[in-house]
C-alpha cells in the first residue's frame, strides 16, 4: 500500500511540475512540450523530458517511464537552426544520440547503446522564452560492442518546444 502511495505522489508531482512548467505565445496559447520518436519499429514518447544549454552544448534527455528504461539522451555541439550530424567516416562529430533500454545499465548490462551514425535538426530555438524544438535520427550499437552488435535504429524523432536552463 506504501508503494503505490509513493508512486502515486510520484506521478501527482510530475505532473505538477510539467503542468506548472508549461510557457504561452504572444496570444497566450499554452506551449506544450513534447518528444518522440520510433525506437526499432515501435512508438516511443517521453513522459519526462530535460534540457539543457551550457556553453552553447545542448543536452536533451527523454523518459518514457518513471524507471528511467528506454531513455534517449541527445547532445547537439550548438544552437543554431542547423543539421547536426554524427559519421566517423567523415570525422563529423557534431551531435550523439545514445539510448538506455533497461534501468540496469550501472550494473554493466549490454542495454547502453551509442549512435556511429546521427542526424540531429535544431528547427526552434528561442533563447528569450528558452524554448528549443528539433528532429532526430540514428543507427546505434549496443556499447559493449560496437563492432559486431545488432543495430537499433531510431527513426521519425521530434522534440518540440522542450524548455531548457
Amino acid at each position: 500500500m506504501k508503494t503505490k502511495f509513493n508512486l502515486l505522489a510520484l506521478l501527482l508531482m510530475v505532473f505538477a511540475v510539467s503542468f506548472t512548467s508549461c510557457k504561452k505565445d504572444e496570444d497566450g496559447n499554452l506551449i506544450v512540450p513534447s518528444m518522440s520518436a520510433t525506437v526499432d519499429g515501435e512508438a516511443w514518447t517521453a513522459i519526462a523530458r530535460v534540457s539543457t544549454v551550457q556553453n552553447g552544448v545542448v543536452a536533451i534527455s527523454g523518459f518514457p517511464t518513471i524507471a528511467k528504461e528506454k531513455a534517449i539522451l541527445i547532445t547537439i555541439k550548438g544552437t543554431d537552426l542547423n543539421t547536426y550530424t554524427l559519421n566517423p567516416t567523415t570525422l563529423t562529430t557534431d551531435c550523439a544520440i545514445a539510448y538506455q533500454k533497461t534501468a540496469a545499465v550501472d550494473e554493466g548490462s549490454a542495454d547502453y547503446y551509442i549512435a556511429y551514425n546521427a542526424t540531429v535538426k535544431i528547427t526552434k530555438y528561442d533563447d528569450e522564452q528558452k524554448l528549443i524544438s528539433g528532429t532526430f535520427s540514428g543507427n546505434l550499437k549496443p556499447s559493449d560492442n560496437i563492432l559486431l552488435g545488432t543495430d537499433l535504429v531510431i527513426t521519425d524523432g521530434v522534440f518540440e518546444n522542450l524548455t531548457f536552463q
